[in-house]
């Protein structure tokens, strides 16, 4: 309880972070009586429980389901339409890495709760009054404002957005007329520049000295690699769309710090790494939501968090994203997972940056699949070796393959070709996947 927040443990087993101070149950109480009032999903569920939120709103909390996928898109998001009334509002919708799209509704008031995150999450690593911040992106710069926004209210004079387009090094060389000490983008975006942004300054003239990643998760070795070509920090920026920004690294990259005052994380039946350290399936409340908020809702990640302090000395407990739920699956009884195959291929060919990969159904072979790995054509002279780890270095993996379970193929395309925003890096065509 070192950092002033404690798990606290539900009836079944499930574990949330708490803060200590007593004012937490007060907080928790204004919190389901507004959703009570306002959601006539979460009113019933809340009468289910058969319990008085202003007895006990911690029991209350604790006996409430979780939310699911469907449930938000079908019932929250209307609504979240019917709350909102005349009320200017603004929508934010999922984009790349999802099959079936979100939506979020926000009003102004859970805009400036969010931006009160992200201004957090900038000035941690010190963006301020002296930096230039570019942000650079395929979508429309619209969406953009917001972090430009968080960005002024820091001091930042010059806030710019660059789109990237197909012709990606055109898109990129305007950058080194621009000089950005503060780059914002997605790691599925910064491997299509890399190509062109690596060889933008001559070696140590590189200005950015923040870049920001979003979206997504970066692989540690290409994080690396970047910071050791551009002499800057990569930070992680962790959210999501239907939670928004929660939480971002501070200069130690040891985690992302966020505030369970805002957005509320409760982990499904976590593993202790440490006595203030657990590993799970995440569901986030969103105590600063007032027109689409969510009680313990399934986003779908993995994570670890901690309640030990950081050498920062920022007191607020660290969220390190593991990998989704959605790329974990099974193969004849045995279980796998995306973040497995990346990390035994990349193991012998370091080079990997983007990899995709699809399962399908192999109707030639009974109950046999087919896992069709795509990497850019660049890796193309690597074929034989990524075969080889396939068929003989997976644990588990082997046997399915000598017994005729599992089949590969192996395919090469070009860096734009790996769809839009974001990289879709697991796709399961199996209709027992679709049921």
């Amino acid at each position: 309880m070192t950092s002033g927040h404690h798990f606290y443990r539900h009836h079944n087993g499930d574990v949330s972070v708490f803060p200590n101070e007593d004012m937490f149950s007060q907080h928790l109480l204004d919190y389901l009586q507004f959703v009570q009032n306002s959601s006539s999903h979460y009113n019933e569920l809340i009468q289910r429980t058969g319990l008085k939120v202003q007895n006990d709103p911690i029991t209350v909390f604790d006996y409430l389901p979780y939310t699911s996928k469907e449930v938000y898109r079908s019932v929250l998001t209307e609504e979240a339409f019917a709350t909102v009334g005349g009320a200017p509002f603004v929508t934010d919708f999922s984009s790349g890495s999802v099959a079936k799209s979100v939506v979020r509704i926000c009003r102004s008031s859970d805009d400036l709760c969010e931006q009160e995150i992200t201004e957090s999450t900038f000035s941690r690593v010190g963006v301020g009054s002296s930096d230039c911040f570019v942000c650079i992106d395929v979508g429309a710069a619209g969406i953009y404002d917001f972090y430009f926004r968080a960005a002024r209210n820091l001091g930042v004079a010059r806030a710019i957005f660059l789109h990237l387009t197909a012709e990606v090094a055109e898109s990129v060389r305007p950058l080194h007329a621009l000089q950005p000490t503060v780059l914002l983008t997605l790691p599925s975006l910064l491997i299509r520049m890399w190509p062109h942004l690596r060889g933008l300054w001559k070696p140590g003239a590189c200005p950015i000295r923040v870049l920001f990643m979003m979206g997504e998760h970066i692989d540690t070795s290409f994080r690396t690699v970047v910071e050791s070509v551009l002499g800057c920090k990569i930070f992680s920026f962790y959210g999501t769309t239907e939670i928004g920004g929660l939480a971002g690294e501070c200069k130690y990259q040891n985690g992302h710090h966020f505030n369970p005052h805002f957005v509320l994380p409760s982990i499904k039946s976590p593993t202790y790494t440490a006595s203030e350290s657990i590993e799970g399936e995440v569901l986030f409340t969103t105590l600063h939501e007032h027109t689409h908020s969510v009680i313990k809702y399934e986003v779908g990640d993995m994570v670890r968090i901690s309640l030990a302090p950081c050498k920062c000395g920022e007191p607020s407990p660290r969220l390190w994203f593991l990998q989704r739920t959605t790329e974990a699956f099974i193969l004849a009884g045995e279980k796998f997972s995306y973040s497995m195959f990346f990390a035994a291929l990349s193991d012998k060919v370091p080079d990997i940056k983007i990899m995709s990969l699809e399962i399908l159904e192999n109707g030639a072979r009974g109950n046999a699949v087919t896992l069709s790995f795509y990497f850019p054509i660049a890796l193309s002279p690597y074929e034989n070796v990524f075969y080889d780890v396939l068929k003989n270095e997976i644990f588990g993996l082997d046997s399915l393959y000598r017994y005729g379970f599992v089949d590969f193929k192996i395919s090469f395309k070009p860096v734009t070709n790996f769809g839009g925003r974001k990289i879709k890096r697991l796709i399961d065509h199996r209709s027992e996947a679709a049921a």
